[in-house]
């Protein structure tokens, strides 16, 4: 399996300031921005360090050709978000590459672990047909990898629902 051998599908920027970011993208792209709010934890189960999340934060998208996105989120109101953290950590710019895969995610992590040393993921999000995991790759990479997979969640929402702890870092 190879990391990404089905393309770049999405740019995550992060910036402290969305209105601007809003501003400039549009103008430089020639094309409005989709305002959206990432999902309840009731729709969209995601973990971060283990722990079930309770953020709903804004952020912007805009979708390029070649069916790639370029996300962008602001600090949001959260202590702890993802996007904050990065912003805190490293400021503003791009935050992660995501790359689908082919194959297990955990097939990905050993194969990430074996090139940077970091192996698993620090954040994941299950929607129904698909699992994102953002996986801190900065130090070698010099950005995180956000790695996705199509797989059916259904029964692993239905647990998360029924027992949020029930959550097992993959």
């Amino acid at each position: 399996m190879k990391i990404g051998n089905t393309g770049l599908k999405q740019v995550c920027i992060v910036t402290w300031d969305l209105k601007k970011a809003e501003e400039h993208w549009s103008r430089i792209l020639d094309m409005p921005a989709k305002h959206l709010m990432t999902p309840p934890w009731s729709e969209v189960p995601s973990y971060t360090d283990g722990k079930a999340d309770s953020f709903r934060e804004p952020f912007i998208l805009y979708r390029l050709e070649n069916d790639v996105i370029l996300e962008i989120f602001g600090p949001g109101e959260t202590a702890g978000n993802p996007w904050r953290r990065y912003l805190e950590k490293h400021g503003e710019g791009v935050m992660n590459l995501a790359f689908y895969v082919d194959g297990e995610r955990p097939d990905a992590y050993k194969q990430i672990g074996g090139s940077s040393g970091t192996a698993m993921p620090y954040h994941e999000g299950f929607y129904p047909d698909t699992t994102y995991s953002f996986v801190d790759t900065g130090k070698e990479l010099g950005v995180e990898l956000n790695i996705k997979c199509v797989e059916d969640n259904t029964e692993r929402i239905r647990t998360f629902r029924e027992n949020p702890d029930s959550y097992q870092n993959r």
